[in-house]
């Protein structure tokens, strides 16, 4: 994943089930870097919007670099 930062960044992520059987599965990323980490988990609803706004951003970024 190109973060357009010099450090490494290494970003994991997963597919969670918790053990309530009512609880439906959680998307988790887990970002490390040498100075500190996080985590932040999302529903499957919540990460298939974010998949399609950052998509969107993403394309948006780039009609504005060929204009």
């Amino acid at each position: 994943m190109d973060t357009n930062r010099l450090e490494a960044s290494i970003v994991t992520l997963g597919l969670v089930q918790t053990t309530h059987p009512a609880a439906e599965p959680m998307v988790v990323m887990t970002a490390t870097d040498s100075a500190a980490s996080g985590q932040v988990a999302l529903s499957i609803g919540q990460a298939r919007a974010l998949r399609y706004r950052l998509g969107a951003l993403v394309d948006a970024a780039e009609r504005g670099r060929t204009s």
